[in-house]
């Protein structure tokens, strides 16, 4: 019994240290591979473009004008209806007042919301979707980009951008509500895209309009 623990240990001390350098070379190869992993990602995000969001959700003086001009109404007729007698003929004209004006208000602001879009432009496809998609989380239309795919600025509806496959078109979307900086981050979001871009004007941005 003896014999045999002095040969095992012998073993032990023999078989050891190559089983640690095994050890330690599996470590350094896993090691390795998840560096490498990580620098293989970190290599693909670099190259990757960043997605643009153009004309997103924003506040617009046209929008607020109204509003405001809605809420100085509603005060008015809300006073009318206060101090006239309920029921009289200028209490009932008051009343039909302020639901016009409600009307008006909501009628307007959800149609800017609507009419309104959003255009994202990322590697490879375009999303374009109403302000009021945008607002309530929901995805939009996308458009993969490729061969026969051709884009342009047209005089449809003062200034709208078309996006056309194979002759037929995706899309067509009025740009006349946009700020002009959103049509130029627009129009340079496209040239990125190699996509073939045709505009109607002469230049590098939209012309100034009467």
């Amino acid at each position: 019994m003896a014999l045999l623990g002095r040969r095992c240990r012998r073993a032990h001390r023999r078989d050891c240290p190559r089983a640690c350098q095994l050890g330690r070379d599996h470590r350094a190869r896993s090691d390795l591979a998840t560096h490498g992993s990580c620098f293989r990602l970190r290599r693909s995000m670099v190259g990757r473009s960043a997605t643009q969001i153009v004309n997103p959700p924003h506040s617009q003086a046209g929008p607020i004008l109204f509003a405001v001009v809605c809420a100085v109404g509603s005060a008015f007729t809300i006073r009318g209806l206060i101090t006239l007698p309920i029921g009289t003929e200028p209490w009932l004209v008051g009343a039909l007042a302020q639901l016009i004006i409600l009307v008006g208000f909501v009628f307007i602001e959800l149609g800017w919301l609507w009419i309104q879009r959003e255009v994202t432009i990322s590697d490879g496809r375009v999303v374009v979707r109403r302000w009021l998609d945008a607002v309530r989380g929901r995805p939009g239309r996308e458009i993969p980009l490729g061969p026969g795919v051709r884009t342009s600025i047209t005089l449809e509806n003062v200034r709208s951008l078309r996006i056309e496959r194979d002759g037929e078109t995706e899309t067509v979307l009025t740009l006349g509500y946009w700020e002009r900086s959103s049509v130029r981050d627009l129009i340079d979001g496209l040239r990125a895209t190699e996509v073939p871009f045709a505009q109607y004007w002469i230049g590098e941005y939209p012309p100034d309009l009467a």
